[in-house]
């Protein structure tokens, strides 16, 4: 007979673990002044260098200051930015941009056709460090030279005039539109040193940089003659909130104007009456998963370990009990709104075929199995505690590694964990941001090290299809080459949940990073 936790007990685990102790619920009222928006993060990123950015909370403050080629709107749509249109030729190795005229920089320049050369060239000069926006150059004509030091310039940008780039490839690259670029007043950068995002911001966004108080606070405001009308706000402040708790005190005491909710405080806020009118969500264009390392610890590779662990996990009862139902079963790695996973068998919940699969493996009753952690994030504990005691309750010998959010993702980057709470977050709106970026085998972003020929080739081809159709059909061969090897274990995908006292922010809540301020 196994022991597994039932969903009237995963209930109770859920509420023991959700009191908010002295910070209460709730007082928060639908009022505050759109001439100020303070924006709630749980801790603020290590730079705000728009080259080097990597992490979601970075994304939001540069997303207001910063701007690409093109932009991604609510709907998942590609919408002009700095270019007014775009085409393809060539069979899509080469794509045409027609950039928009009269828009200025926040460093007082006119943005030109050459400021795009010069940021895709910076954004290649610290390869050790490299921002989500560097595999879609990675086939421009001359990437290899100038990553590896040959040349200085990418021979595939060609400036036609002042309002006109080409971008050359080394093989069809259909997406590269989707890719969101920020472009940088780069003279700004060379004349102001190493910190210069310190000192300034060098963006054609909305809002330009006023002052930042590392740790505390970094405020924004109104960037007057933006192209795109006057912003919403005359300041935008991002604040240190210290998440969870103390987050929703802040919101509810009016130190804040807009905050996330931590996955585990879903429910808690979903069911308190005082919040309705204060709350919205969206579902995240994202993939979780726990991320196993096989070099790490070598139980994990036998697939029959990662499927048994995988069939401990009841993902339906996870998303009603965890999350209020606000979150969504993926049957495979890319998000259905992305790919569609409808005719994908449901990943499996069964104990008895879990404990099976441990003996066939040689590890009956998770005898042999040396001790291990499985690391997360404190908004995921309850969940992750879920997690540790369904393998505990088939002898899997796991314990929980609870990490503050800038160390987990130090050193998750670094490949210092076993087990961990792997989650991406798309930058645009098609499946190569899931499946390129995180399997394949040159890929930066890469951590689990899988590494497979036939879908790399397949991603190859994908990038190469111009047909949506065509793209989607290989898109599904290289998920199913993941997932029947299966070296992450799927997890469900919470909705962005967040708090905010004017419908005005509505607007602001995106499937892409979850915070697009205008």
């Amino acid at each position: 007979m196994i022991a597994t936790v039932s969903r009237r007990d995963l209930m109770a685990m859920l509420c023991a673990g959700a009191t908010l102790g002295a910070t209460g619920y709730p007082k928060a009222a639908l009022a505050c002044d759109n001439a100020l928006l303070r924006v709630g993060v749980d801790a603020f990123p290590q730079t705000l260098n728009p080259l080097e950015v990597r992490d979601l909370v970075a994304s939001r403050v540069l997303a207001a200051m910063y701007e690409g080629l093109t932009r991604i709107d609510h709907t998942g749509q590609i919408k002009p930015a700095l270019a007014e249109h775009w085409e393809p030729a060539d069979n899509g190795r080469v794509w045409r941009f027609h950039l928009r005229r009269g828009v200025r920089f926040h460093t007082g320049r006119i943005f030109a056709a050459g400021d795009v050369r010069k940021t895709f060239e910076a954004l290649l000069e610290n390869p050790a460090a490299p921002s989500f926006a560097v595999p879609g150059l990675k086939k421009v004509l001359g990437y290899d030279d100038v990553v590896q030091r040959r040349d200085e310039r990418l021979r595939g940008i060609e400036v036609i005039d002042e309002h006109t780039i080409d971008i050359r490839f080394s093989e069809p690259c259909a997406i590269f539109p989707f890719f969101k670029f920020l472009i940088v007043d780069i003279d700004f950068v060379r004349a102001h040193g190493p910190d210069w995002f310190t000192k300034g911001s060098a963006g054609t966004g909305p809002y330009r940089f006023s002052t930042w108080e590392p740790g505390m606070y970094v405020d924004l405001v109104a960037h007057d003659g933006w192209w795109d009308g006057d912003p919403v706000h005359g300041k935008v402040s991002f604040v240190v909130t210290g998440g969870r708790e103390t987050s929703i005190a802040a919101f509810n005491n009016n130190d804040a104007d807009f905050i996330f909710i931590d996955a585990d405080l879903v429910r808690k806020t979903v069911e308190s009456s005082g919040f309705q009118r204060s709350l919205i969500s969206c579902p995240r264009m994202q993939t979780r998963s726990i991320a196993l390392l096989q070099d790490r610890y070598a139980p994990f590779r036998d697939k029959r370990v990662r499927l048994a662990m995988s069939m401990m996990i009841d993902r339906e009862a996870v998303a009603e009990r965890f999350f209020r139902g606000m979150a969504v079963v993926h049957n495979g790695l890319v998000p259905p709104l992305l790919l569609s996973d409808a005719g994908r068998k449901p990943l499996a919940y069964d104990p008895a075929v879990a404990e099976r699969l441990l003996a066939e493996a040689g590890y009956p009753k998770g005898d042999g199995m040396p001790p291990f952690e499985v690391s997360t994030l404190p908004e995921f504990r309850q969940e992750f505690a879920y997690y540790a005691s369904q393998w505990s309750n088939v002898g899997i010998p796991v314990t929980l590694n609870v990490v503050p959010k800038n160390e987990f993702y130090t050193r998750s980057k670094k490949g210092e964990y076993v087990a961990y709470n792997m989650g991406w977050t798309a930058a645009y709106p098609d499946a190569m941001n899931f499946l390129g970026e995180l399997f394949h085998g040159d890929s930066p972003f890469n951590q689990i090290g899988w590494r497979n020929a036939d879908f790399d080739r397949l991603i190859g081809q994908a990038n190469a299809t111009t047909d949506p159709i065509a793209r989607a059909t290989l898109y599904r061969a290289a998920e199913q080459l993941v997932l029947d090897d299966f070296p992450v274990l799927p997890l469900v995908v919470p909705d962005f949940v967040a708090l905010r006292c004017s419908p005005i922010a509505d607007r602001y809540l995106s499937p892409f990073g979850g915070l697009v301020v205008r």
